[in-house]
């Protein structure tokens, strides 16, 4: 069954590294979904969430 996309929004993967939380590129969610994907088995914090109103301090919530 192929899945339909619910709504037109973008996504923003945000990462925690060294220097702190920085955002990624504004994709719609299958690309976000498979960057998570690719995270998810490395050494990485990370969070999706939808774009763009998103700050590092909503990220500690």
């Amino acid at each position: 069954m192929e899945r339909q996309k619910v709504d037109g929004r973008k996504y923003v993967v945000w990462i925690k590294g060294r220097d702190g939380w920085r955002p990624g590129k504004a994709v719609d969610r299958d690309r976000a979904e498979a960057l998570v994907q690719r995270l998810s088995g490395g050494p990485w914090s990370y969070r999706m969430v939808p774009a763009p109103r998103t700050t590092v301090e909503d990220l500690a919530e």
